[in-house]
């Protein structure tokens, strides 16, 4: 993991979750106050900032539930930052395309746009050093059986704003940076929203 000497520190962490009021502070120890449908906007917010929960405290999350006490334990400052992808990204978003795929496997300036606009919240950017050097696409349905009827040209049909299911639909890091491993935890990152 990517750790340099510019990465947020324990107390940004403290100073944006009190900002934020998320938190109560009582002597010292910080407990989250928001409720836990809440979590994906806190999730966002923090790694807007460099900020992402650690492995131990999403084994707790998943085999005991939601644990508010001492965020700033949870969450590990990290040298990169996720947002929400937008369509003044889109010119650099075409040039990962053509970087990671080869020609005929390249998303169109349409098919960006369309995933843009119509799902918005499910394109998340990295940024490594303030420059976006990865992506992921994603949108929900509600059936992964119609998978089976379609391809990646077309998969797009399937969309449900509704839908149960998160589908990432491709995850793009500049080949330079491919090395740091930033596309698996852009991944893990999307699977802990979902």
């Amino acid at each position: 993991m990517l750790h340099p000497d510019a990465s947020p520190t324990t107390e940004t962490l403290r100073t944006l979750l009190c900002a934020q009021e998320w938190v109560t502070d009582q002597q010292g120890s910080l407990s989250l106050i928001l409720p836990p449908t809440e979590l994906p906007t806190l999730l966002r917010t923090l790694a807007a900032q460099g900020f992402f929960p650690t492995q131990a405290w999403v084994r707790r999350f998943l085999t005991q539930g939601f644990d508010p006490s001492q965020p700033e334990q949870w969450f590990e400052a990290r040298a990169y930052r996720v947002r929400s992808a937008t369509l003044d990204d889109l010119p650099i978003l075409l040039q990962l395309e053509a970087a990671c795929w080869p020609a005929p496997l390249c998303a169109s300036t349409e098919e960006l746009q369309l995933r843009l606009t119509r799902f918005p919240e499910g394109q998340l950017a990295l940024e490594l050093d303030g420059t976006l050097v990865g992506v992921i696409y994603s949108q929900r349905i509600s059936d992964t059986a119609a998978l089976a009827h379609h391809d990646f040209r077309s998969v797009a049909a399937l969309h449900d704003p509704q839908g149960s299911i998160a589908q990432p639909l491709a995850i793009n890091v500049l080949p330079a940076v491919q090395q740091y491993g930033l596309g698996d935890q852009l991944l893990e990152f999307f699977l802990q929203l979902a």
